[in-house]
């Protein structure tokens, strides 16, 4: 699992877990509330971190853009 911060268009920000790294322009869902979105930028910054070599290392964040439930239902959801 990947640890990922994410701020997204609807105010929702913080860490969540991935499987994968999501990549740009790719869709992703998140949980509780259950939303989907678009992967609108990617980002790179330094984080110290303890398992990485001189206590730094490289994070990732995610900017996400909610895809509209109106035109666009959420996978799974009877339309």
């Amino acid at each position: 699992m990947i640890t990922i911060f994410v701020r997204c268009s609807d105010g929702r920000e913080g860490d969540w877990a991935f499987d994968t790294l999501p990549r740009l322009g790719e869709e992703v869902v998140l949980q509780q509330p259950l939303g989907r979105y678009k992967v609108i930028k990617v980002e790179h910054f330094p984080r110290r971190s303890d398992d990485s070599e001189e206590g730094k290392g490289v994070g990732v964040a995610l900017r996400l853009l909610q895809i509209d439930p109106e035109t666009d239902p959420v996978l799974g959801e009877d339309s």
